[in-house]
């Protein structure tokens, strides 16, 4: 087992909102609002896009963006 396989993770706030309220809004924005189905179901999908891009656990990622709601969804993501 590698060094970072036995780390302990800590807890996936997503998951546990999403498995307790899955149709409560978990972002509500002026343009669009998102529930929790959807934000993990989105991070879900760009954390399998990332993987086939070579981004790995370990592996060190940036965001350079102003403050947008998708800047959370890319942190979900990598918690995958």
């Amino acid at each position: 087992m590698t060094e970072a396989e036995e780390r302990v993770k800590p807890p996936n706030f997503l998951e546990i909102n999403f498995a307790n309220n899955p149709d409560k809004m978990a972002y509500i924005g002026l343009e669009r609002s998102l529930t929790y189905t959807q934000v993990r179901d989105r991070a879900r999908a760009l954390a399998k896009s990332l993987h086939r891009l070579g981004v790995r656990p370990g592996d060190q990622v940036a965001i350079m963006s102003y403050n947008f709601p998708e800047n959370a969804e890319v942190a979900n993501a990598l918690a995958y």
